[in-house]
């Protein structure tokens, strides 16, 4: 086999980011219609519509909250992703603050959802905080 025809054989890595309201439509998407995904990444969560992380399909669910997001502490549709007992990992989003600065240039947060994106699962920088 040749290396064309092996790579349009293979799966692509599929990734789907849901950042605030979107995580709720994501985590619905995910539960109702049974997304194909080997990633979830929720950020500024505000709750997915479900209560554990096993509740949005076969991919792994990674979970990030930055300091002062009022939102993604919030729990308006759901337990919040990013507690614990929610079944997610955890990742760190460096000293960005607030609810709208998970995809700023150079940030740790950016620089993790990239690597979750691109399958560099051991690179991210996971957060085994307190809660």
């Amino acid at each position: 086999m040749n290396l064309t025809q092996r790579r349009s054989t293979d799966r692509l890595h599929w990734t789907v980011i849901g950042h605030s309201y979107g995580s709720l439509v994501t985590g619905m998407a995910e539960s109702s219609q049974g997304l194909d995904v080997d990633e979830t990444v929720l950020v500024g969560s505000p709750g997915v519509g479900v209560d554990h992380a096993s509740d949005l399909g076969d991919g792994n669910v990674w979970v990030g909250l930055a300091d002062w997001d009022l939102v993604g502490y919030s729990g308006w549709f759901g337990p919040n992703p990013h507690d614990r007992g929610f079944g997610a990992t955890r990742f760190h989003t460096g000293d960005i603050s607030g609810h709208s600065s998970y995809f700023n240039e150079g940030s740790e947060s950016l620089r993790n959802i990239g690597l979750i994106t691109a399958g560099y699962l051991d690179e991210v920088n996971v957060n085994d905080g307190l809660f």
